[in-house]
């Protein structure tokens, strides 16, 4: 595919005339021309043209090898077993899994990214990422840089919020959400959740509860879906929590007391003792 070609499929993909995807950067006449592949562009102008119209300039560039959709598929299969592996807690399919990375046909760069991500996951399973600052930045640089999230990476952003700013949280969330929120995957709902519980706990740490609606909102449309009832629970401990830090009534402490218990009632006592300091700490 030429690159005449791939903007032309761009241009009507998102159903915009030639003079319209071409703004003020080509004329429409030379641009027209561009598509037919008679006059060339600089690559000034097409990267230019790329942000303009808000399309990846890297998925751009990738889709003229012809063997990016292979390549695409390797790395979506890749980032599904990494995920799958630590969310089964298997350090030994991990190891293995990197070692497909290594040995695999991806590019150089896509290599790099994909080695990236199972050193994170392998991290975050030795609970060594916290102490590991080159790891972190790396983590803060990539994550936050990129055009699209899948499983994986969505899981990765859900373990490495601690090492972001609050604003960039609520720029990235956010973003999850609104991409997200629709979605019927359950795996993807379940870290979608898992991420508004998170940033509540983020934002009552921070003092900051003008910014929780959308957070609570998603956790309401999820909270009665039973693979997620150790989530609902959490949920009402922060809600009544968040209750008491507005209202400061008494009673919705006694529920996230009783939300506590709960968690003690079921053996999960370490969960239990967290939010004890929780409440603690920050009432």
């Amino acid at each position: 595919m030429t690159i005449g070609e791939l903007l032309r499929e761009c241009r009507v993909s998102q159903n915009k005339k030639q003079k319209e995807f071409a703004g003020e950067i080509l004329s429409p006449s030379y641009y027209s021309k561009v598509e037919k592949g008679k006059h060339k562009i600089t690559a000034k102008d097409l990267i230019s043209l790329l942000i303009y119209n808000q399309i990846s300039v890297k998925q751009f560039f990738g889709r003229l090898d012809e063997n990016y959709e292979e390549n695409q598929f390797l790395e979506e299969k890749l980032n599904s077993l990494l995920a799958q592996a630590y969310f089964q807690n298997d350090k030994s399919k991990l190891e293995e899994i990197r070692q497909q990375i290594k040995d695999s046909c991806l590019s150089s760069e896509a290599k790099t990214d994909q080695l990236l991500y199972a050193d994170i996951f392998l991290a975050l399973m030795n609970n060594s990422l916290r102490d590991n600052k080159k790891l972190q930045d790396k983590v803060r640089e990539k994550l936050f840089s990129m055009d699209e999230f899948d499983e994986a990476k969505i899981m990765l952003y859900g373990n490495s919020m601690r090492f972001y700013s609050l604003s960039d949280n609520k720029i990235i969330s956010q973003s999850l959400i609104r991409k997200y929120r629709e979605t019927n995957n359950i795996i993807i709902q379940k870290y979608l959740v898992s991420l508004c519980v998170n940033m509540l706990i983020i934002l009552i740490e921070n003092n900051d509860l003008k910014d929780i609606k959308l957070y609570t909102n998603v956790l309401e449309e999820n909270i009665d879906n039973p693979d997620l009832i150790f989530y609902r629970s959490v949920y009402l401990f922060l809600i009544n929590f968040i209750k008491y830090k507005n209202l400061g009534e008494e009673k919705y402490l006694g529920k996230c007391n009783k939300a506590i218990e709960a968690f003690r009632t079921f053996e999960m006592n370490a969960y239990a003792n967290e939010l004890a300091n929780f409440l603690k700490k920050y009432k």
